[in-house]
């Protein structure tokens, strides 16, 4: 499941997992295309599903399921089970409200302190960083003896895109120094770091929920560590439908 699917200002992969202890046998199939998940997160009618018996001993499926990766997994982006017997299919989203993107969670340039503004001189090693590159590297063993290796990675979109949702920001988001897995946005013709303010809301929390003290660098991790919190409330409130809860 990723968050921007469903309208959120974040590309944030994760899986959702929802699960009853009941007598009743569940129709896999259905559940999958009517269940839980999909009615708080709209899916398209999957084309069609492949199935997967797993054995009822987890030592024995640790030990022998998909040993050494080198099959493909039989496993879909969704699947329910029971019994020990799983249908599986690759999902669509089916969204059709709101959109967010990075740009709407901006604050006004007044609120972000001047050390979140990366200076002129800094930038080329934010845009070096975030460059495709493939160049030899030197490193050394622990017994001292140094090897070179070829070291190649693809290029990422620098500055962030305010007209795009955010990548996904991580526990490292916090400090001044330059990386490739930082956001930096051009704003008002100025590169900047995110603020505190702005991961808040791209996790879905309101403007200066983690104010509380901590430093900017702590507020930043906490962040990078959380989740979208839209998603989970999205089930939770299908839940309380079917439970009688809420109309």
């Amino acid at each position: 499941m990723n968050s921007v699917e469903y309208g959120f200002p974040q590309r944030r992969k994760r899986v959702c997992i929802y699960a009853e202890l009941t007598a009743e046998k569940w129709n896999i199939e259905e559940r999958i295309s009517k269940g839980v998940l999909s009615s708080a997160l709209p899916i398209q009618e999957p084309e069609g599903f492949s199935y997967v018996e797993l054995p009822e001993d987890p030592y024995i499926v640790m030990n022998t399921f998909n040993v050494g990766g080198k099959d493909k997994s039989p496993f879909g982006t969704a699947g329910c089970m029971d019994s020990f017997r799983v249908a599986t299919c690759n999902l669509v989203e089916d969204y059709r409200g709101e959109r967010r993107t990075l740009g709407d969670v901006i604050v006004p340039q007044s609120e972000a302190p001047e050390n979140f503004f990366v200076p002129e001189g800094k930038l080329e090693k934010w845009r070096y960083l975030n460059g495709s590159k493939s160049e030899e590297r030197t490193k050394k063993t622990p017994d001292g003896t140094e090897f070179t290796y070829r070291y190649s990675e693809g290029s990422m979109a620098f500055p962030d895109l305010l007209e795009n949702p955010s990548r996904t920001i991580l526990a490292g988001e916090g400090g001044a120094g330059a990386s490739r897995f930082k956001h930096i946005g051009e704003i008002d013709g100025r590169y900047r770091r995110l603020v505190p303010d702005e991961l808040d809301q791209l996790q879905g929390s309101p403007k200066g929920w983690t104010n509380n003290g901590m430093s900017d660098g702590y507020r930043a991790f906490c962040m990078g560590n959380a989740l979208v919190v839209g998603i989970p409330h999205l089930i939770g409130t299908e839940l309380s439908k079917r439970i009688g809860l809420r109309k």
